[in-house]
């Protein structure tokens, strides 16, 4: 009775400490992965906000 008890805690410790370690596996990867689609993106949309910036000024002076 003691060792099933004793072999349930060990294996729900083990599951614990593999969700522990899977969690933040998994936080850092998906954080990394949205860090980079970030970037992706900022540099994506920096020339349309150059762009943007630049026609405004035109029309600025222009006018």
């Amino acid at each position: 009775m003691v060792l099933v008890l004793g072999f349930g805690l060990i294996i729900s410790l083990t599951k614990f400490v593999f969700g522990a370690v899977f969690g933040v596996i998994g936080a850092v990867i998906g954080t990394v992965i949205l860090v980079f689609i970030g970037l992706n993106l900022m540099f994506a949309f920096i020339p349309i906000v150059v762009i943007l910036f630049l026609i405004l000024c035109c029309r600025k002076l222009i006018k």
